[in-house]
């Protein structure tokens, strides 16, 4: 049978168990977060993308009809 001994570094502090309590998953609830994060400028992202959409839309509709009136008036003389 082979015995291991485990070695802590210089300096340390010893958390008892029901401090433990406290800590215990604090790295999953983190990363959590930094999901719901992400998850935010997702949706973020996702509504500017849609506005550029529309504004780019909407300025294409008024070249043409400015195009068209331009090319009808042109017609007319």
């Amino acid at each position: 049978m082979t015995t291991s001994t485990m070695k802590l570094p210089a300096s340390y502090a010893v958390i008892d168990a029901e401090e433990m309590t406290y800590l215990d998953g604090g790295a999953s609830s983190a990363y959590q977060s930094f999901l719901d994060v992400g998850k935010v400028f997702n949706y973020i992202a996702r509504i500017f993308s849609g506005a550029s959409s529309i504004i780019n839309n909407v300025n294409v509709i008024y070249q043409s009809f400015v195009s068209l009136n331009s090319l009808l008036t042109s017609f007319g003389k």
